[in-house]
């Protein structure tokens, strides 16, 4: 499998591109200071997946060239700025059966460091399975 990481020179895409070889995939990758247009979509076209992790205002354009290009797509969060495209990009992918994967690391999110301190501190037992939903939502004040 051939994945291409956009957004390779940053910390998360690096860790992205570092764990991918670890694994043995192909890899292939782009940066938005490096790179030109050109070379970006060759890179997402010449791939089976794509791991974007450029900065925050490049995340959707990314995910839209990637989607267009029939390519299963692993997004950092947040998936875009202006969530007023999202649903038209995510139907798109939903019909043209791809996988749009959004990566949210909750590790230092309150109540994960209280479940893992609890387990810690052998407070809850022993537990063989969890899972974790955390709701979050931001106002406008």
């Amino acid at each position: 499998m051939k994945v291409s990481v956009l957004g390779d020179k940053g910390s998360i895409g690096s860790r992205h591109l570092k764990n991918l070889i670890a694994i043995g995939a192909e890899t292939a990758s782009y940066d938005l200071i490096s790179g030109t247009p050109e070379l970006r979509t060759s890179v997402i076209n010449n791939s089976d997946a794509v791991v974007i992790a450029t900065p925050t205002s490049q995340h959707y354009p990314d995910l839209f060239a990637a989607v267009e290009a029939g390519k299963h797509v692993f997004v950092e969060k947040p998936v875009s700025n202006d969530t007023i495209s999202i649903p038209t990009i995510l139907s798109e992918a939903k019909e043209k059966k791809l996988v749009v994967f959004v990566g949210n690391n909750l590790s230092y999110h309150a109540c994960v460091k209280a479940a893992k301190e609890a387990l810690l501190m052998g407070k809850i037992g022993k537990p063989l399975w969890a899972s974790v939903t955390v709701g979050q939502f931001t106002t406008k004040e």
